[in-house]
């Protein structure tokens, strides 16, 4: 639809909706009614357009979605994907840390039935491997057939057994870890969450205006601050997270939440650079 294909091209360009407004002579208020589909600008406005989009009409008032849309979408949710079957490893490998040498391995009628050592979870990176073949297969299908709603569908399935399969697995063995140790693991398994979401929020996995990113009025606006700011946060974030996710794995301690606190400084961190894009 032409709002939405304003959008995506205007974003492309790397344009404000205010900077388009000033070179189509008209107020930022009539860039945003059309990409909010209140209305429709007049054929010669719709040339100027073209003209300052560099694209053609066609490709400016077609139905169909931009023809890399779909694929760029596929890779998009294979990377989101990909990310979190990492965070479903990197918990299994938490969850052997802080688990004691001998665990339930097998029930009955919701009875332990069998004893097992602690190093048996590792059969569980077998299904998180399987998990990300059959993503990989659904991607390169759809990335043949050009397949964008199929690409939705298939990797939603895919993302929806993954969760269900990781919170069934911490469900499950986080009973077995004593009461001293569950605060530094709940605080290891949240900081493996977040290493997950920094790392998807890098502007080279989510696209402009992605789920993942801080999304503000500016950087909505602006792909090249989308960038700038998704991206020094993305490697800020994580560069925090790696070294506190470490030491809570070999430290052990009731108070280990307060290691959460050391986010201040790179959100504010964050907080400031977004400031000083803003101002410029």
């Amino acid at each position: 639809m032409f709002k939405d294909n304003l959008r995506f091209y205007r974003i492309k360009k790397g344009m404000t909706q205010k900077e388009l407004a000033s070179k189509l002579f008209v107020t930022r208020q009539s860039v945003s009614k059309w990409e909010q589909g209140i209305n429709e600008p007049d054929i010669e406005t719709l040339k100027k357009l073209c003209s300052v989009l560099e694209i053609n009409l066609e490709a400016l008032l077609s139905d169909r979605p931009n023809e890399n849309s779909g694929f760029n979408l596929n890779k998009t949710f294979l990377l989101y994907n990909l990310i979190f079957v990492c965070f479903c490893v990197l918990s299994v490998f938490i969850l052997l840390r802080f688990l004691p040498e001998k665990i339930p391995a097998h029930f009955t009628h919701g009875q332990v039935d069998r004893y097992g050592k602690k190093y048996e979870i590792l059969l569980h990176l077998i299904t998180f491997l399987v998990i990300e073949v059959l993503d990989l297969s659904f991607f390169l299908v759809c990335k043949r057939n050009r397949e964008k709603r199929s690409a939705i569908v298939l990797h939603t399935v895919i993302s929806v057994f993954a969760v269900a399969y990781e919170v069934f697995v911490l469900a499950i063995h986080s009973q077995s870890i004593s009461a001293e140790y569950l605060p530094s693991f709940a605080v290891c398994v949240t900081l493996a969450f977040f290493l997950s979401l920094f790392a998807a929020m890098s502007p080279s996995i989510t696209p402009p205006n992605g789920v993942f990113g801080l999304r503000t009025s500016l950087t909505l606006e602006n792909i090249v601050v989308w960038k700038k700011i998704n991206g020094f946060a993305s490697v800020f974030l994580v560069a925090t997270t790696l070294p506190v996710l470490a030491v809570n794995m070999i430290f052990v301690s009731k108070w280990a939440f307060l290691s959460l606190l050391l986010y201040i400084l790179p959100i504010t961190a964050v907080a400031i650079y977004h400031r000083k894009l803003r101002t410029h």
